[in-house]
């Protein structure tokens, strides 16, 4: 673990807003694990490396992914971190673990079958204490109460805000409450 953080604070030692939000990540994201019984360690790698390509180029992340994705996110380019940072995880962290990967590719605003983990990692990323946008409170304090209606929420907020592929959030949080309604019965 200690490679992992001196990695991270070698690539951010220029950046240090962006470091003190990956520490905020993972110290939610460890407090959030401990509610809903998620493995510390995996999570804490996962709020760890989940930016580490934040600002890496467009061709960087080109590189890190297939054409077809690349091309359906080029509105959303701010997308192209997560995804190419889950594509490096093995060759450049040695960490082969779907679970990270996963909820580090999903990280900016879901999939449809997301897990535990990976609601902890977006929501983590969103709350942190450096994140001062209205709302964040509340976000905050549904985060601890129901985690699944903290993603919900937050996933409206980006259909809201237009900063995202409206059918594929809109998919996302459906899949979602549908989650939701099947635990319910």
């Amino acid at each position: 673990m200690k490679f992992l953080y001196q990695k991270v604070e070698e690539k951010f030692k220029n950046h240090p807003e962006r470091l003190k939000h990956i520490y905020g990540v993972i110290n939610m994201a460890l407090k959030l694990s401990k509610i809903y019984r998620i493995d510390e360690t995996s999570i804490e790698i996962a709020a760890l490396l989940h930016d580490y390509t934040k600002y890496d180029s467009i061709d960087f992340h080109k590189m890190h992914m297939d054409y077809d994705t690349f091309v359906k996110y080029q509105n959303y380019p701010y997308v192209y971190h997560a995804i190419s940072c889950a594509n490096i995880l093995k060759d450049e962290f040695q960490i082969d673990n779907h679970e990270i990967y996963q909820a580090i590719y999903t990280h900016v605003w879901g999939s449809p079958h997301m897990t535990l983990f990976d609601k902890v990692l977006l929501i983590s990323d969103k709350i942190e204490e450096t994140r001062t946008y209205d709302g964040v409170e509340n976000l905050r304090k549904l985060a601890f109460e129901n985690i699944d209606l903290a993603v919900i929420k937050h996933l409206e907020f980006l259909l809201e805000s237009n900063v995202g592929p409206k059918n594929e959030i809109l998919e996302n949080i459906k899949k979602l409450k549908e989650s939701i309604e099947l635990e319910r019965d």
